[in-house]
């Protein structure tokens, strides 16, 4: 399991964040691993417009600790309307723990 740290980068519309993580690479030590972007709703919430993890990186907890951290910063995150199979299933079991 790799250990990502995080950088937020906010837009006027929201914000976005982006995982890297030493994945044992002497040539690309802080590798992208995964990133996220959210719009804030208007309510004080905001939801993902775009979440990604790179295949090799999927079922390590990346997109977990995405959310994980960006809700330590403070931000409400709430499930966006329009979701795909993956994301409704993602959403599950992040409120199942």
């Amino acid at each position: 399991m790799i250990t990502p740290t995080f950088t937020m980068d906010h837009t006027p519309l929201g914000f976005s964040v982006e995982a890297r993580a030493d994945v044992g690479n002497f040539l690309v030590p802080n590798k992208e691993v995964g990133y996220a972007r959210f719009v804030n709703n208007g309510n004080g919430t905001y939801s993902a417009t775009t979440i990604f993890v790179y295949p090799e990186y999927r079922r390590q907890y990346v997109a977990t600790r995405l959310y994980e951290y960006v809700r330590s910063q403070g931000y409400v995150i709430t499930p966006a309307v329009i979701q795909t199979d993956l994301g409704k299933l993602f959403w599950k079991k992040l409120n199942e723990s």
